[in-house]
């Protein structure tokens, strides 16, 4: 599954670039913290795909651990759409978000930040087309939810 995230990332990431510069700036907005093992993961897969030796293009990359899990406030939101203003004066090539709360974000303050800097997401729930509603320039991955198949499985495994 990593394997799937590094390759289809790394060609949308690609594909965003002007084949004539030479470098780049890429934001990584990661919901949650550093530590957590979803995190962690794709941010390898993330990572690994970035620095794929074949690309002309030298990728200079940043990660913002948003840490949602602990604070989803609009204040708080508000408070890291104010610290990424002061923070990030050079505007990113492309965002990557990872999970809903990320896009989220972005829906509300990316315009406000960065301005219509492309978007490409992974691992949003619960996708629908309202999903992405007020924000344009984004494309990415959504993560299926497959209930009848997963209960499929859990019986398989653990017959009763």
């Amino acid at each position: 599954m990593m394997k799937r995230y590094v390759l289809f990332l790394s060609f949308l990431c690609f594909s965003s670039f002007s084949l004539f510069a030479s470098e780049k700036f890429v934001l990584i907005l990661q919901s949650y913290h550093q530590g957590y093992n979803w995190t962690d993961q794709v941010q390898q897969g993330i990572t690994e795909g970035l620095k794929i030796k074949s690309n002309p293009v030298f990728i200079d990359y940043r990660v913002e651990y948003m840490n949602s899990y602990d604070s989803q406030s609009a204040n708080y939101y508000q408070e890291l759409a104010n610290l990424y203003i002061k923070k990030y004066s050079k505007k990113p090539d492309l965002i990557i978000a990872v999970d809903n709360n990320a896009v989220d974000f972005l829906k509300r303050f990316r315009n406000k930040i960065w301005g219509e800097v492309p978007v490409v997401f992974c691992g949003l729930n619960n996708f629908n087309e309202n999903s992405l509603e007020g924000i344009e320039s984004i494309s990415g991955i959504a993560e299926p939810t497959s209930i009848k198949e997963t209960m499929e499985m859990v019986k398989n495994l653990h017959p009763l």
